[in-house]
């Protein structure tokens, strides 16, 4: 990347197939949305002052130019030395068309072409070695008494398991004694966008060994729903919030052969703009009954499960404020979240959000929408709720575990 070092050699250009527009953000100020319509790259959003730069990046224009015409037309005021940075953030995500990106996509087309999705989080939220994650695991279910009844649902968070496990064994000890054959998976989509549902038909692998997805019941619902399903499933690759599940479901169950269908949600904040409740939305309603449906054809025993969190707050989130002194409130605010889900009012839960623009950021708002849609339950039990502070960031997160009957 000479061109970091030669402030003098034009930039490569900005690849020509990103789609870029202009949105307004929670705060009310304007952004910057870049997105990459085939998902070889996360979406990034940017300040909108920045779009004069991003259309200087034509493959003609050195940083030393670049710099100058900012410089001249906006009132930006911008160092050679930070734009360079700028640069290698965009080359390093794969924003720009040099090796890099061509590397980033041959690696995804790999991905695309396999029928596993590997495990990403093993070494890291967990431990990599199977004996040691079953004894970890084993550690984590005691926290917790297993219940008589077995749960139809359960949401469950997907924190990292180093700072939040004590959730898991609540949520999970509420199904281990189900006689369940299938599950249903409805997890957060955090790195891509570019459909409100997708679903994957690759076995997932973890230390545990490889847990099936349900291939032809996954075709039976496409073939039901009757709007277009994306069969484009990179999403799944750099998404740990269904695996985090996997290694629990493969723990409780390490005697039992059952098959997922793992389903990420996209973000409902379209619905929250336009001021309707999701299941006014065709293709919510649609899907919720398509697999409603087709698992109830099938004869299976399923369990719905939704892998979502509560609030990201502060610093880290992109927030203009510490954390720590917001908890107190958060709680609150959070209980009141929790015990609109608890009397299975998916509705009520949605509308405490849209109220206020998502501002806490809920990453588990779809999912547990979806999960509560789908699965009709009569009743819910809370079970457990937690906040990590996280004080070096000057940023938390909250979430909570609850069973459905």
């Amino acid at each position: 990347m000479k061109y970091l070092v030669d402030f003098n050699i034009p930039v490569p250009s900005i690849r020509n197939d990103i789609e870029i527009f202009t949105f307004t953000g929670q705060s009310g100020d304007q952004q910057l949305y870049l997105n990459c319509p085939h998902g070889y790259t996360d979406a990034l959003t940017l300040p909108a002052n920045l779009g004069p730069l991003i259309e200087l990046l034509n493959g003609l224009n050195s940083i030393t130019v670049i710099m100058a015409r900012i410089n001249e037309t906006t009132l930006l005021r911008i160092q050679p030395e930070g734009l360079a940075l700028f640069l290698k953030d965009l080359d390093d995500l794969g924003y720009l068309q040099t090796p890099t990106f061509y590397r980033i996509k041959e690696d995804i087309q790999r991905f695309q072409s396999s029928r596993i999705r590997p495990a990403i989080c093993a070494g890291g939220a967990y431990p990599h070695s199977m004996r040691e994650l079953s004894e970890y695991l084993d550690g984590i279910m005691r926290i917790s008494p297993e219940q008589e009844i077995p749960a139809r649902g359960i949401i469950a968070p997907h924190i990292d398991l180093r700072v939040g496990s004590t959730a898991y064994a609540p949520a999970y000890n509420a199904i281990s004694r189900s006689e369940a054959d299938l599950f249903v998976i409805f997890a957060t989509s955090h790195y891509a966008n570019y459909d409100l549902f997708i679903p994957t038909a690759k076995d997932f692998e973890t230390p545990l060994g490889i847990v099936e997805t349900d291939r032809e019941l996954l075709n039976a619902v496409r073939a039901s729903y009757p709007f277009e399903l994306t069969s484009n499933d990179i999403a799944h690759k750099p998404e740990h919030s269904i695996e985090l599940e996997l290694i629990f479901l493969q723990h409780c169950f390490a005697r039992r052969k059952f098959t997922i269908l793992p389903i990420l949600v996209t973000s409902f904040q379209p619905f929250i703009q336009q001021g309707i409740l999701p299941n006014e939305h065709p293709q919510v309603k649609e899907f919720a009954a398509s697999i409603r449906n087709v698992v109830k054809l099938s004869g299976r025993n399923a369990v719905y499960i939704s892998s979502g969190d509560l609030a990201h707050i502060g610093r880290k989130f992109g927030d203009q404020f510490d954390a720590e002194p917001i908890l107190p409130t958060l709680q609150n605010e959070d209980t009141v979240l929790l015990n609109s889900l608890a009397a299975c009012d998916h509705n009520e839960f949605y509308r405490n959000i849209a109220e206020v623009n998502d501002k806490w950021k809920i990453c588990g708002l779809s999912p547990n929408y979806m999960m509560l849609e789908t699965l009709r339950p009569e009743r819910g039990e809370f079970l457990y709720y937690e906040q990590w502070n996280e004080q070096e960031q000057k940023s938390a997160v909250s979430y909570g575990s609850l069973a459905f009957y």
